[in-house]
């Protein structure tokens, strides 16, 4: 299982945003809302606004290549950013 889609509260700090993972592996086991969220606050220090969670996907080939899809784009994104904003 993993978080995904996670945005992050980080007051701002562009710098910090852009550091920060796009996704987080799970624990096996780990199932309650607000464990994953102290989990994923723990494991960064850093809070966060919300997160979507996908469940027992990591070995379906279709959701890999559309994982590997969102990734791309958002790197490109990231770049984005870096390149023409700052």
């Amino acid at each position: 299982m993993k978080a995904y889609n996670i945005q992050w509260d980080t007051d701002g700090d562009l710098d910090v945003f852009l550091s920060l993972p796009n996704e987080i592996k799970i624990p096996d086991g780990m199932v309650d809302e607000d464990e994953i969220s102290d989990y994923i606050s723990d494991q960064t220090g850093w809070c966060h606004y919300r997160l979507d969670v996908l469940e027992g996907c990591e070995d379906n080939p279709v959701y890999r290549k559309e994982i590997q899809e969102i990734r791309k784009e958002l790197s490109e994104i990231q770049e984005h950013i870096k390149t023409e904003l700052f």
